[in-house]
C-alpha cells in the first residue's frame, strides 16, 4: 500500500514517515524541497521525496489532482490550514484513496491549527487533529 504524506518533513512527519516505512507502506512525502527531514533516519532514504509548491497548485485548482497523481491508497496532509483547501483535495482523491465500509474517504488532515465548524468533518471527508508540541511517539 502507498501513503502519500503532504507536508512530512516536519516535526510530527519525521516520525510518521520512518512509522509508514517499518509497517510495510510505500511512503511519498510531498513537501516544497527547501527542509531536509526533522529526525534524521535511514529510512528516508527509502521514501520517495515529491516538491510540490501547494499554495501556487491550490491557486491554480490543480493540488488534488497532483496528489491524486501519486496513486496513493491513504493520504495524511499535515500542512491542511483550511477546509477549502482540504475540500479541494479530498474531491481530488474521491473514489481514488482507500474508502470506509460508509463511504468516506481515507484521508487525516493533521496539523496544529484546528477545524472549525465549517471544517471537513461536517461533510465525512475528513477532520483536523491537533497535535501537542514535544509529544514523542
Amino acid at each position: 500500500m502507498k501513503a502519500v504524506v503532504i507536508g512530512g518533513t516536519g516535526h510530527v512527519g519525521g516520525y510518521l514517515v520512518p512509522r509508514l516505512l517499518a509497517l510495510g507502506y510505500e511512503v511519498a512525502c510531498v513537501s516544497r524541497g527547501g527542509h531536509q527531514p526533522y529526525q534524521d533516519n535511514a529510512a528516508w532514504k527509502r521514501v520517495s521525496m515529491v516538491s510540490i509548491d501547494r499554495t501556487a497548485e491550490e491557486q491554480a485548482g490543480t493540488f488534488g489532482t497532483a496528489i491524486a497523481a501519486l496513486a496513493p491508497d491513504v493520504v495524511v496532509d499535515m500542512i491542511c490550514f483550511s477546509a477549502a483547501s482540504g475540500r479541494q483535495l479530498a474531491e481530488a482523491l474521491r473514489g481514488r484513496v482507500l474508502a470506509r465500509r460508509d463511504g468516506r474517504i481515507g484521508m487525516a488532515a493533521a496539523s496544529s491549527v484546528s477545524s472549525t465548524s465549517s471544517g471537513l468533518g461536517d461533510q465525512g471527508q475528513g477532520s483536523s487533529l491537533s497535535s501537542a508540541a514535544g509529544r514523542r511517539p
